[in-house]
């Protein structure tokens, strides 16, 4: 039979109207989140007329229409830039990103928990103070790197700094 502490075991509980505050405050918050969202959407479905107007207003649609759906694809396909490249660009990016970063930080993350090794600690604690320095303050010296390398002007310079990130295995 385990003992615990009083301290340990002590639950904090608010009164109900401070349950009801609390409900009410992230409520309120997620409400404010969400509402350049629901903006967007809003709008998405008012006639130019309406869009026009002033004081314009926020959720309410007077004509709701799908126009604007219905008009996107030849929009889509008279723009001067290519669109579609420029998705596929970030999305190409996010994914071998997050996938990549997974695999090494998994790997780093398993040696530092799980293995004997002599400088493990010196190794975690060199992981603990590079969450010290934030991008900003890398991002010069791996400007010039990146130069020095010849690869400015491709998808590495946006996926090589985000791989080797701290928070992966701290």
């Amino acid at each position: 039979m385990r003992r615990y502490i009083k301290s340990q075991t002590r639950r904090y509980t608010r009164s109900r109207m401070g349950n009801i505050l609390l409900f009410l405050l992230l409520l309120a918050a997620g409400l404010f989140t969400i509402l350049p969202m629901v903006y967007s959407v809003a709008t998405s479905f008012k006639p130019l007329e309406e869009l026009r107007l002033f004081p314009p207003t926020l959720i309410t649609v007077k004509r709701p229409t799908l126009a604007n759906y219905a008009a996107l694809p030849t929009l889509l396909t008279s723009l001067s830039v290519p669109l579609s490249r420029y998705i596929f660009n970030s999305v190409f990016v996010a994914v071998v990103t997050v996938v990549v970063h997974i695999f090494i930080a998994s790997m780093a993350s398993f040696v530092l928990a799980k293995s004997d090794l002599k400088g493990r600690n010196i190794l975690y604690w060199i992981v603990q103070f590079a969450l010290l320095y934030n991008a900003y303050t890398l991002a010069i010296p791996q400007y010039l790197i990146f130069t020095k390398m010849g690869i400015i002007d491709t998808l590495l310079v946006y996926i090589l700094p985000y791989l080797p990130r701290r928070w992966g295995c701290s």
